[in-house]
């Protein structure tokens, strides 16, 4: 299948296509150099399981590694992760300092494999309120990343409001979400006719 900017391509076809054809046909197209992931529907992925809703934001880890594999190994160069917002602070007490303390265990284990993948690892957003023991883990993969040359992976925790993005929403839930599904984000990105306000 080949598709060119305004094509009439729908997600359905592309949808339709195994994930190596629809890989394959990505990369025969020029790629986005920035992508940019809200990761929700943790709480409500684990809800539908009969699950805690922490066990969503668990599993959710595991859909961020294939995330950054898929999108370093496309050649994508910058990943922004919406990671925590300001308004996550209005959750109950509970499920904040379980996703604070399962976000300082994740990054010190993610490191190795960052460090093999020449994954940078940046966060963008306010630091006020982060607990101290979270800021330093963080500190330290920023630091251990800064020589890397691959990937670009931006954290965006405890930010506000609504950034100009061009948006691509997906009813996947984000443990859910896996190469496939930034595949056809990326496909859907190439398909669209983008005037920039012109005619």
């Amino acid at each position: 299948m080949a598709f060119k900017p305004g094509s009439g391509v729908t997600v359905a076809e592309l949808s339709a296509l195994p994930e190596d054809e629809l890989r394959e046909l990505i990369l025969s197209r020029p790629l986005p150099r920035h992508v940019a992931v809200i990761m929700d529907g943790n709480g409500r992925w684990a809800t539908q399981r009969g699950l805690p809703r922490v066990a969503g934001h668990a599993e959710g880890v595991t859909a961020v590694r294939n995330v950054v594999r898929a999108a370093g190994e496309l050649g994508i160069e910058f990943l922004t992760l919406y990671a925590f917002s300001s308004e996550n602070w209005n959750r109950p007490s509970h499920e904040v300092s379980t996703l604070m303390s399962l976000l300082e265990r994740s990054i010190d284990r993610e490191l190795p494999e960052l460090m093999a993948r020449n994954v940078r690892f940046r966060v963008i957003g306010r630091p006020n309120g982060v607990p101290p023991a979270v800021g330093r883990r963080i500190e330290h993969v920023v630091l251990a990343t800064a020589a890397n040359t691959g990937l670009t992976l931006l954290m965006a925790f405890n930010y506000g409001g609504r950034d100009d993005t061009e948006l691509w929403v997906t009813p996947t839930l984000w443990p859910d979400f896996a190469a496939r599904e930034l595949y056809l984000a990326v496909a859907d990105f190439q398909r669209r006719d983008r005037r920039f306000g012109r005619v």
